[in-house]
């Protein structure tokens, strides 16, 4: 099932409500519609409850809550309590709609039954709240607090969402590298996952749960698309084929992780024999800023290093080329100097923008790439290679 989420409305909150502030709203509801682990009654049977009670009780509903159970309904409930406030409810009920929405959840208003209102009871609208309805739409629009700050970066991936001819360059850059039955590892909100379908079989993966929603959605109309749970860093999490993948893509992950080798000899061993692994890594450790540290970062790679890492995990390395030469200096200017921790949405749009004229020109450029990418193939090695290989995928402890 995709990311579904219900808005459920009521009448008027009445001046006590409105001195709460959503958060505790939301947290109180996303507890209680949590059935998914330790509880025997179903999240919908707990929403049915909670919803009869709180209406008896106040005589009102005004909440955001996931119809489906589980850890899911927990983290997706928190979304509405983030980002700006716009200081009214009326208006708030707007934000959460655009957030949710630029989060591709489904969205279903249900009415449930309550007591009318003569006209003295009733909300009094006028041209000034039209007035701020419009105004909540057009400013929260242009807003991309939607996610929490956390180590995945949420933040910074949906704020290069907005950059779609940038992501159809990278894809189209790997996409003579890919086949029919492809694995694609951190596949984030969907920015590449978008592009490189449709495929036979595709399978899009991620370990942060919120990403994992967004990438279920995307799967609702597309047979052949799946989306599943995968640490890198774990060989049972990975998905696997009987006839094996025949690539493996891989793009910005393997810099976040301690041990790189041993999580290229993992995509490894998933593949098919001759099939490609296609990694997509950060270029020059000279540049390493302020963004990389945001983002998670251990190091940026050099050829040779990267080169290395890759044949210490088992692959041929069949080619390794420069990406994105425009973006070095960028990187540069704002994780180096301006040390910010992240892009703003104006650079984000002129990247967008400029892109059709960055991918005539980007060879012509006098700066290394800002990303290097390897095209890798899997090879069979014997047993006395696979155990000097070993010793060289995860340092030794000391003890």
């Amino acid at each position: 099932m995709g990311q579904k989420i219900v808005l459920l409305r009521t009448r008027h909150l009445g001046a006590r409500a409105r001195n709460n502030s959503p958060g505790p709203q939301l947290s109180l509801y996303s507890t209680v519609c949590d059935g998914g682990r330790g509880s025997s009654e179903s999240g919908a049977a707990q929403l049915r409850r909670w919803i009869s009670a709180r209406a008896r009780r106040r005589g009102f509903l005004r909440s955001v809550c996931p119809s489906l159970p589980g850890r899911s309904a927990r983290v997706r409930a928190t979304v509405a309590s983030r980002g700006p406030k716009c200081g009214r409810l009326d208006c708030e009920q707007s934000a959460w709609t655009i957030r949710l929405a630029k989060r591709q959840a489904r969205i279903f208003e249900v009415p449930i039954s309550y007591s009318g209102r003569s006209y003295g009871e009733g909300k009094k609208i006028n041209w000034r709240d039209g007035l701020r309805a419009l105004g909540a739409i057009v400013r929260f629009a242009f807003s991309d607090l939607i996610y929490e700050r956390d180590e995945h970066g949420s933040q910074i991936l949906v704020r290069l969402s907005r950059a779609p001819r940038f992501n159809t360059w990278m894809a189209e850059t790997i996409r003579s590298y890919c086949g029919q039955r492809l694995l694609e590892i951190g596949s984030g909100v969907g920015n590449l996952t978008r592009q490189l379908v449709p495929r036979t079989q595709y399978v899009a993966s991620d370990i942060n749960p919120l990403y994992l929603d967004a990438l279920s959605a995307l799967s609702l109309e597309r047979p052949y698309l799946k989306s599943s749970y995968c640490d890198v860093t774990d060989i049972d999490s990975f998905p696997r084929l009987e006839t094996g993948f025949d690539t493996v893509v891989c793009l910005n992950v393997i810099e976040h992780l301690e041990f790189d080798r041993a999580a290229l000899s993992n995509m490894r061993s998933v593949l098919a024999e001759g099939g490609r692994a296609v990694i997509l890594v950060p270029h020059n450790q000279w540049n390493f800023g302020t963004l990389d540290t945001v983002l998670g970062h251990h190091r940026r790679y050099s050829k040779e290093s990267l080169r290395e890492v890759a044949e210490d995990a088992g692959f041929v390395v069949r080619d390794i080329f420069e990406f994105n030469r425009i973006g070095t200096p960028a990187w540069f200017l704002n994780g180096k100097i301006l040390r910010r921790d992240t892009f703003g949405l104006f650079q984000i749009w002129m990247l967008d923008l400029l892109t059709p004229l960055f991918r005539r020109i980007d060879w012509l450029l006098p700066f290394p790439g800002l990303s290097l990418i390897a095209v890798l193939e899997r090879r069979e090695v014997s047993r006395e290679e696979t155990l000097v290989t070993l010793d060289h995928l995860v340092p030794a402890r000391s003890s």
